[in-house]
């Protein structure tokens, strides 16, 4: 099947997490990764990583809004924090007795991350967990690491998109080993620092209200920044594809 012309085509309802976690455990490892406003950007220039990830969803209601705008498959929002993805995953993960690695924060960040997780989780394997702070000489050391735990599921929260990228390996490495265990591995982003600093990030008010952009704005100065200059440049973009999308659609009719 041919990939889809525009990037934005390749997000998916948020409903259909379920289905990807029901299909654990996979024959060939798979990757999870969600979109914002600033990391479709990236995802614009760096094609082939983008066409490694198997499953985009749209963290952000921006990103949200101009897909709905542009097409008529309408999604929703779905990112990996308490209110969404990560409480199912990691609910699912506890209930059906699987293996989970955590790769990202400082190390005492994804210290306090996994005492968190394991208390509000009990019963949730945690077999592997690491700082995502290593230079590139480590990569292939903390791959084989990650193989020999054995997990089901991997979360690595790194940024975009050095943690596409470092899932892209680490399924080729997982899949060409003969010792190799497939794996569903999710990125994360800020997830695992949040969670560290204050268990569930957002409050209640925040969730409820979707204002998720705006208290992370008050709190994270370069939040502030994207908003500022990247969501614009965004939106540019955004509607350029589309433009471009529209030319070679016209083209082919005349």
């Amino acid at each position: 099947m041919d990939r889809p012309s525009r990037l934005h085509d390749r997000l998916n309802a948020a409903e259909e997490l379920e289905a990807i976690l029901e299909n654990l455990p996979s024959e060939k490892s798979e990757i999870v990764s969600f979109l914002n406003s600033f990391s479709y950007r990236l995802m614009l220039i760096e094609k082939e990583l983008e066409q490694k990830i198997d499953y985009w969803f749209a963290d952000g209601q921006f990103l949200c809004i101009m897909h709905n705008i542009f097409s008529n498959r309408k999604i929703s929002r779905l990112s990996f924090d308490f209110s969404s993805a990560a409480h199912r995953v990691f609910c699912f993960c506890r209930e059906n007795r699987l293996r989970v690695a955590f790769i990202g924060g400082t190390a005492d960040e994804v210290t306090a991350a996994i005492e968190y997780l394991q208390d509000a989780y009990k019963g949730m394997e945690i077999c592997f967990y690491a700082s995502g702070y290593f230079n590139d000489e480590r990569i292939d050391a903390l791959h084989n690491s990650i193989i020999e735990s054995r997990p089901d599921v991997v979360v690595t929260g790194l940024g975009t998109p050095k943690q596409e990228f470092f899932a892209a390996k680490l399924c080729e490495a997982a899949d060409t080993r003969t010792d190799g265990k497939a794996m569903l591995i999710f990125t994360c982003g800020a997830f695992i620092s949040q969670t560290a600093s204050s268990g569930d990030y957002y409050p209640e008010w925040v969730k409820r209200y979707n204002l998720r952009w705006l208290y992370r704005a008050i709190l994270e100065p370069h939040v502030r920044i994207r908003l500022l200059k990247d969501y614009p440049a965004f939106m540019v973009l955004f509607v350029r594809e589309e433009f471009l999308l529209w030319l070679r659609r016209t083209k082919r009719l005349t």
